[in-house]
């Protein structure tokens, strides 16, 4: 369960639609996201389901040039889409081999054929975001009553145990226990203290016994033996679980305990010193919950590490003082006592998000044939089918532990690793990890190292042409031999072809720049700084006579060096008399948002490289008698790469933006009752954006990836493309976003409230307060075809419907509309009429259904003319007899769609004291 405020909540369920005409308003987007499954399509009916799939807006990066973020449009479209009208989406993330972070689960260890290890799970789906999520455990312990062991504690199984009914939590299949015990054993009463067993239960048998009641019967699958030492040896060699060490050095020392912590459980708890290499950071240094292993030549021990705290440091060893609750693993099994300590254990399953908050799993299981074993929760990928033809297979047993996990979002997914063991886990407080980190870049571990079309694109049918796409897509959904060459489903913008509701496609992250790696030197020098105002003098005995009026000095000289393997030290020289500083440091070069990071007498200040919030550092004299200029702003050295840069200019992104448009163009053609939504690239000026629909709509012999062929210029029909790109209120102040969403949700508002025949135009845009790049000649955007917005200083209007078509009948895109809603409509009433006797009756039948529907859809304005008989033209059967012996039907349909008005001439007439208004 997830922990939520008191107070309370609405939800609007979906309005019911009337759905006699098929729909023509879902939309599918794809694009880059911050977490959710990769090419699996997620259905959406608000903004809402999609960030608990998605999460909420993702920055992909800080440019290096401009310092600006670089958003990912799939959240802003889909917002925008709902926001203005849309009610139905599906939304496809796509990335190529995204990292998947790794969670150390606290104080769980799992044993492995190499020995024991400690226990990770992982995010629920790749990404940057995982990185950041803290991952929390917390101890469940029910009393157990013991009423007979049955067999000898012999460690074999299976073996029974009676247990008492009246316990506060009976086990279940898969559930663990604890046994704690003295050690009666006389050889292991020498070296340990107690006695600790965990049973993994098979099965659990209730059954009455007479006169005795009801008896509940435990069978034991599998044990496992710990004991607490009488003595711990004075050194250990350690293998603890850090990004950048394992190998440690552990020593015990007898003086240290006074700080011994107060025992949480079974295990023995001390103080243990561990040393680490010198060149470690500090933030990378173990933390309570960190599993620590010990070995002192063939003993085991199995720890968990409590608070820590620096005890010494030299040039080459950090040692820390650690609080240590652990175990020893036994040689064999062994007896215990007849009235052994009982426990059920369960852990309470949490996660922290920075941007999303805590999450909350109770009561799971800690071995893997629990009913709600943690190593049972699926991942994002598993959790949504890649193709809605094929169902998602949930395990009956986990059902529903998948159906919590998935209707709280739980971000942590389990691994396929065996039974699970506590030790020196606290059973009140929830002991927290972070994620394990590693040396890839943050847009590596979200799969989008470059922006390229195999991010978008099946690589299968990406050289598809539009007369062969939906063959190709169909063998591979539904191969013909599914025994030797199973079912796969289409990925990026080809999902359309497996969403039969969709009829809308956008794919608004195609608009972003390209981007490359940015490293120091491509960092702007930084400017100078202002003059420093001179302090006012106080005169009195603070300061001597001489020094009432402050003195400048010169500014100081700054360096920063680098001190060790992730260390930078800030030093700088200054006129002797100066003994007060102030160091800032700012992430842009304008000086702007410099902050304090130091202020007083020395002359040096070290931080660690990685991370570094600040890429300049300026220093100044502060002191009571003198002040002094800013120093020349330094660059802080970085790793090679320091983050990335957008690069507007770039060829590749053009050539990628063109690719998958045209790809989109082919997709929509080869449905024939779709429409590719696009965009312009965020950069494009007036003429670039001209100049990139003329290469959209070029055409030849034969086509290939870069022109369409001269067999597919129908597809230009199916495509609409919208400029420039919108301005909308953040957080964070006004941001541009791309307008697919929004003309995405403007058509179906329209399709929704009067028809898909209607065009989607001169519509307020609910979310835009303003255009990116206004166009400086709209008449030449609007005649190569563009659709543009409109902001008249209240309101952005979208002010076209057109499409990219080189056919001026077919140039309105409620034309096209149109004749995607008849399609659809006919195949839908068609499939009635399959296999009827063809015969006089079938005519009938036909005749009337579909006068019927084209009568409907004349007096809602779908067709041009007054009357049925000027619209429509209704032909049955006008072929031969052949027709009819081949089984054969064929309706011929002619109509004339309603024309929208485009321009509207007002004449003003003067005429003596008159003013006459005329239309032309």
């Amino acid at each position: 369960m997830s922990l939520r405020l008191p107070g309370l909540a609405f939800e609007s369920a979906p309005v019911a639609l009337d759905e006699r005409l098929p729909r023509m308003d879902i939309a599918l987007f794809v694009g880059f996201a911050r977490r959710g499954p990769i090419d699996r399509p997620v259905l959406c009916e608000d903004y809402a389901a999609f960030t608990s799939v998605f999460g909420p807006e993702h920055d992909l990066f800080i440019d290096a040039g401009s310092g600006a973020p670089v958003t990912a449009q799939l959240a802003p479209a889909v917002q925008s889409f709902f926001a203005n009208g849309g009610r139905r989406c599906w939304v496809a993330r796509v990335a190529l081999r995204p990292v998947t972070a790794k969670l150390p689960l606290a104080g769980l260890w799992v044993e492995t054929k190499l020995g024991w290890r400690a226990v990770q799970a992982r995010a629920a789906s790749g990404g940057r975001w995982g990185f950041g999520l803290r991952a929390g455990v917390r101890l469940e312990r029910a009393a157990l009553g013991v009423l007979s062991a049955g067999n000898p504690w012999d460690g074999q199984a299976p073996h029974r145990i009676a247990l008492d009914p009246a316990s506060t939590a009976l086990p279940e299949a898969g559930d663990l226990l604890r046994f704690v015990s003295d050690a009666p054993d006389a050889v292991v009463a020498t070296d340990f203290l107690r006695v600790v067993t965990f049973l993994r239960v098979a099965s659990v048998l209730k059954r009455n016994d007479g006169q005795h009641g009801t008896r509940v019967d435990a069978r034991i699958a599998e044990s496992w033996w710990f004991g607490v030492p009488k003595a711990i040896p004075a050194s250990f060699d350690g293998s603890l679980a850090l990004s950048r060490a394992r190998s440690v050095t552990v020593s015990f020392v007898a003086d240290d305990q006074a700080a011994a912590p107060l025992p949480i459980g079974p295990e023995w708890c001390g103080v243990l010193r561990i040393e680490l290499p010198a060149t470690l950071r500090s933030a990378d240094w173990p933390q309570a919950g960190h599993p620590l292993r010990l070995r002192a030549g063939a003993r085991v021990f199995l720890a968990t590490l409590g608070d820590c705290v620096l005890a010494a440091r030299d040039a080459s060893t950090v040692t820390l003082k650690a609080q240590v609750a652990l175990l020893e693993q036994l040689p064999a099994p062994c007896a215990l006592n007849d009235e052994p300590l009982g426990e059920r254990l369960r852990i309470t399953l949490m996660s922290d998000d920075e941007l999303e908050g805590a999450r909350t799993l109770a009561d799971i299981g800690l071995c893997h044939g629990h009913a709600r074993a943690w190593q049972a929760l699926p991942r994002d990928d598993a959790r949504w089918s890649a193709d809605p033809a094929h169902e998602v297979v949930i395990p009956a047993k986990h059902a529903a532990l998948w159906a919590e996990a998935r209707t709280n979002a739980f971000p942590i997914a389990g691994r396929g690793l065996g039974d699970c063991l506590p030790i020196g886990l606290p059973w009140a407080a929830p002991s927290w990890l972070d994620a394990v980190q590693d040396a890839r870049s943050s847009m590596a571990r979200d799969g989008l190292r470059r922006l390229s079309a195999a991010l978008f694109l099946d690589p299968r049918l990406a050289d598809a042409t539009m007369h062969t796409l939906v063959a190709r897509a169909e063998a591979l959904r539904f191969p013909f031999d599914p025994a030797r060459m199973p079912a796969r489903s289409v990925r990026g913008v080809h999902s359309l072809l497996a969403l039969e509701e969709a009829t809308l496609l956008a794919a608004p992250d195609l608009a972003l720049p390209p981007w490359r790696l940015a490293h120091a030197a491509s960092w702007p020098a930084p400017a100078s700084s202002d003059p420093v105002a001179g302090p006012a003098g106080p005169c009195g005995a603070a300061l001597p006579f001489a020094a009432c009026v402050p003195v400048r000095v010169a500014p100081p000289l700054l360096t920063i060096a680098v001190d060790g393997e992730s260390r930078l030290t800030a030093q700088w020289t200054a006129d002797p008399v100066a003994d007060q500083f102030i160091l800032e440091g700012a992430r842009h070069p304008d000086w702007q948002d410099a902050v304090v990071l130091y202020q007083g007498g020395e002359t040096r200040w070290s931080f660690d490289s990685e991370p570094t919030p600040w890429r300049y550092l300026r220093v100044r004299v502060a002191a009571p008698g003198c002040y002094s200029d800013w120093s020349l702003g330094a660059i802080v050295p970085q790793a090679e790469t320091t983050g990335w840069a957008a690069q507007p200019d770039a060829p590749e992104g053009l050539r990628t933006a063109l690719r998958v448009q045209r790809a989109m163009l082919r997709i929509a053609a080869a449905r024939a009752d779709s429409l590719a939504v696009l965009g312009a690239p965020a950069w494009m000026d007036d003429a670039d954006a001209q100049r990139h629909i003329a290469t959209l709509s070029r055409h030849g012999p034969g086509g290939d990836e870069s022109m369409l062929g001269d067999d597919e210029v129908a597809a230009l029909s199916y495509a609409a493309i919208y400029h420039p790109w919108l301005r909308r209120r953040r957080d964070d102040g006004v941001v541009a976003f791309a307008p697919d969403g929004a003309a995405c949700g403007l058509i179906a508002r329209r399709a929704l409230s009067r028809g898909a025949w209607i065009a989607a135009a001169n519509e307020v845009v609910a979310d835009a307060i303003g255009l990116e790049r206004p166009p400086a000649d709209p008449l030449r955007l609007f005649g190569a075809g563009a659709n543009l917005w409109r902001y008249d200083g209240l309101r952005v209007r979208l002010m076209g419907a057109r499409t990219l078509s080189l056919d001026p009948d077919w140039v309105p895109l409620n034309v096209r509309r149109l004749m995607s809603l008849l399609r659809r409509l006919l195949i839908r009433e068609g499939n009635v009429w399959v296999f009827e006797p063809n015969g006089a009756a079938l005519e009938r039948s036909v005749e009337r259904g579909l006068t019927a529907w084209l009568t409907q859809l004349h007096a809602r304005g779908a067709f041009a003319g007054r009357k049925p008989a000027e619209a429509w033209q209704l032909t049955l059967n006008p072929g031969q007899q052949r027709d009819r012996d081949d089984g054969r039907f064929i309706v011929e349909l002619r109509f004339a769609p309603a024309t929208p008005l485009e321009f509207l001439t007002v004449r003003l007439v003067r005429n003596g004291d008159a003013l006459r208004v005329e239309g032309a």
